[in-house]
């Protein structure tokens, strides 16, 4: 009887973790971070913005950074900073 109970218990206790595990992954967004040394620009942005091609531009303290969903562009300042 007790090797009935251990089987049940075991059984119940992984399909539950095969369950949880489907959980987690739906409705979770992709999230990608990127580090300092992966950008060509400054550590600080002000503002984002985004065209209708998926174009993403940061307003960047090294100028105007833009990303295509794979790599980035730095458009430098021309003014220098007061």
């Amino acid at each position: 009887m007790q090797r009935v109970f251990f089987i049940c218990v075991l059984l119940c206790t992984s399909l539950s973790n095969i369950s949880l595990a489907n959980v987690k992954s739906t409705g979770t967004p992709q999230i990608k971070n990127y580090t300092q040394t992966t950008i060509p620009a400054g550590s600080q942005s002000w503002m984002i913005t985004y065209d209708q091609y998926g174009m993403v531009y940061f307003a960047n303290n090294d100028g105007v950074l833009s990303f295509d969903g794979i790599s980035w562009q730095l458009f430098p300042c021309l003014i220098e900073h007061w």
